[in-house]
């Protein structure tokens, strides 16, 4: 071989084949992709919260990177996020690639990606996937009863956490008057507020009864608390 032959921007596996032999003749610049790494393949996050998916960009002085984005994959799919939502999003830039996600809900949930790109091109990360852990939710059999003077009545929850264990329920009393208390369970008054049993049985209704109920469930995952349930009582205690 009697010219020199002037090679660049060629891939590092095309260029280790070659290397050995084109090196006295070479001018030969050896550029990558940048190199993009996550530092977790899972994050987790409860409904609410904000979580930081970390990602790590190198690229040679060179070439330094011009851009980095986001992507989210669904069915094999890939679609890149938009981050431009301050109040949702931050990172997700040259100078901070990581990205962090505020306020997660159940749309968050999913697999995720990094991606860098410098003047040789676009660098990838492994996928990451993102699991928000959800309060529970309610669902209230009807939002009013009517219960005679002195007669029992159950208020009606169902409660859903397929995410995280119900650590503890409780209920509030709101009165007609507008005070709102703890209902104290147990003091021969109300029944039930328990994890297995969250409904809440009020036992010989008087005027004093009346007003709204709302029921409150502690998870690991976070507290929430169910709409509004009125209570009336009707007749007379004579």
């Amino acid at each position: 071989m009697t010219q020199a032959l002037k090679l660049k921007f060629f891939s590092r596996e095309f260029l280790t084949d070659l290397l050995c032999s084109l090196l006295h003749v070479c001018n030969v610049f050896v550029v990558d992709l940048p190199r993009v790494t996550i530092e977790k393949d899972s994050y987790s996050v409860n409904e609410g919260n904000a979580v930081t998916l970390a990602c790590t960009v190198l690229s040679s002085t060179s070439t330094s990177v011009v851009d980095v984005s986001w992507q989210t994959i669904e069915n094999g799919v890939s679609s890149t996020l938009n981050v431009n939502d301050p109040s949702k999003y931050a990172g997700a830039s040259v100078s901070n690639p990581s990205l962090t996600i505020f306020n997660a809900d159940s749309n968050d949930n999913g697999q995720y990606r990094c991606t860098a790109t410098n003047t040789v091109g676009t660098g990838e990360s492994a996928i990451t996937t993102l699991k928000v852990i959800a309060k529970p939710t309610f669902r209230i059999t009807q939002d009013s009863y009517t219960v005679n003077y002195g007669s029992n009545v159950t208020l009606q929850v169902t409660i859903s956490s397929p995410d995280a264990p119900i650590l503890a329920i409780n209920w509030q009393h709101t009165t007609t008057a507008g005070a709102t208390n703890y209902v104290l369970v147990g003091n021969g008054k109300y029944d039930g507020a328990t994890v297995g049993s969250p409904s809440l049985r009020v036992l010989s209704s008087t005027f004093d009864d009346e007003g709204t109920y709302r029921c409150l469930v502690t998870s690991s995952a976070g507290s929430t608390t169910s709409g509004p349930i009125s209570l009336t009582v009707i007749g007379s205690k004579y």
